[in-house]
């Protein structure tokens, strides 16, 4: 069945999932089976691999739309600065 999924579940009429939640949608449905199966260490280890999976996903949106990038705006002093200096005597 793979990423399709019926499009009443949704109302809008698409079948398809958003490619960037793909893994992180299948490993929480595998991480639900393990916790209704009783396997709770194995549901615990594959919600954590689902949680890297949608924070890889988010930052690497940020990246392409550069989102995380760090601006430093300087601005031009409207005056002159001046220059000081010290002098010992």
């Amino acid at each position: 069945m793979g990423s399709t999924v019926p499009a009443s579940d949704y109302g809008d009429g698409t079948t398809t999932l958003p490619q960037f939640l793909e893994r992180f949608l299948l490993s929480a449905a595998v991480a639900d089976w393990y916790r209704s199966d009783g396997q709770n260490d194995k549901a615990a280890a594959e919600e954590a691999r689902a949680e890297n999976y949608l924070l890889d996903e988010i930052d690497r949106a940020e990246r392409l739309q550069s989102q995380n990038k760090i601006v430093i705006t300087q601005y031009q002093a409207p005056w002159p600065t001046l220059l000081v200096t010290q002098t010992t005597v």
